[in-house]
């Protein structure tokens, strides 16, 4: 029996490296696009037939991409290929049928090599609607499982497994909403994380207020479901700009108002790292991190007496890019 969650580990490494790359250097690419070769050679993914014969193709492209200079479009599939052979491989491992993904991979990478641009927002949902309930269904069980966690974690405030469980939710919720075009769900559930991870971290402490504000964000998700069964572009385009902008406050607030009692010496401590975790990969992290914000120096130095200097602009954009993803 395959071990996916073994090829989930290696997508998620491949996934890293594209975030720490710089894809206007060749070296940097050459070593992507090497990793990506070893990634799709595995035994277990190239006995796919249909996901080795897209990934072949993505391949393919994206040299063709490497040699055309076109840095934009090979940063559009690199990023799309990581969610999706993420989520291609979850559904291996969950016995499900991978077709719908990959059908999905497949409609981008056409509209990419060949250079065919819409202003209309296309989900995957508009081109096969009979599948709406193989997502909506699965997405609308992993929020209830998300209610109850929180309804949970609100009786026992420190049960960091809870808190895990929330997580997995909102960062798979995420995935398979992006993959699939559905920006809005995506988005509002990437916050959701981003939430989540400084709950996990112990930077701010879960109390009835963030519960609240986390069971409202699971309703409003919830809702966003139900308009995708109706009209997917729709959902698609759904502003949800007001909960997430309700999520960012309460983050900020719990973050500053950081409890001292005057009589005491207290001082907060930062959370304490396991070196079994991968301080390797931190210390990896703060040395690239150095040299990315050095390059975005030099960057900023050139848009300050070329202001009309759009490829500075693209690589300050791709260093605060890719320090956000590591």
């Amino acid at each position: 029996m395959a071990d996916w969650k073994k090829h989930i580990e290696r997508a998620d490494q491949f996934s890293l490296k594209v975030n720490l790359s710089d894809l206007t250097s060749m070296e940097d690419l050459e070593k992507l696009l090497y990793a990506f070769f070893i990634f799709r050679t595995q035994p277990e993914i190239s006995s796919q037939p249909l996901l080795e014969g897209v990934l072949t193709k993505a391949s393919s492209i994206l040299n063709s991409l490497k040699t055309s200079g076109n840095r934009q479009d090979l940063e559009e599939i690199l990023s799309f290929l990581c969610s999706f052979m993420k989520i291609i491989l979850n559904s291996l491992d969950r016995s499900e049928d991978p077709l719908r993904y990959i059908k999905s991979l497949e409609d981008k990478l056409v509209a990419i090599s060949t250079g065919v641009k819409t202003s209309i927002v296309k989900t995957y949902f508009d081109l096969h609607g009979s599948d709406i309930p193989e997502f909506v269904v699965p997405a609308q069980e992993l929020l209830d499982e998300a209610k109850k966690s929180l309804l949970l974690l609100q009786k026992s405030p420190e049960d960091n497994a809870k808190i895990d469980d929330i997580f997995r939710v909102f960062h798979t919720l995420k995935g398979e909403a992006n993959l699939t075009g559905l920006s809005s769900i995506g988005t509002l559930a990437h916050e959701a994380e981003d939430f989540l991870v400084v709950l996990r971290t112990g930077t701010i402490k879960t109390d009835d207020e963030i519960i609240r504000v986390l069971l409202k964000v699971v309703e409003h998700l919830h809702k966003l479901l139900d308009v995708v069964s109706l009209n997917p572009q729709q959902a698609a385009l759904e502003d949800v700009k007001g909960i997430i902008e309700e999520l960012q406050t309460i983050r900020t607030e719990k973050a500053n108002c950081v409890s001292l009692d005057s009589s005491s010496d207290f001082i907060p401590q930062p959370p304490q790292l396991d070196p079994t975790g991968g301080l390797d990969y931190l210390t990896d992290f703060a040395a690239e991190a150095f040299d990315h914000l050095a390059n975005a120096e030099k960057s900023i130095l050139i848009l300050e007496t070329n202001p009309n200097d759009n490829e500075a602009i693209n690589n300050i954009f791709r260093v605060f890019h890719t320090i956000k993803g590591a």
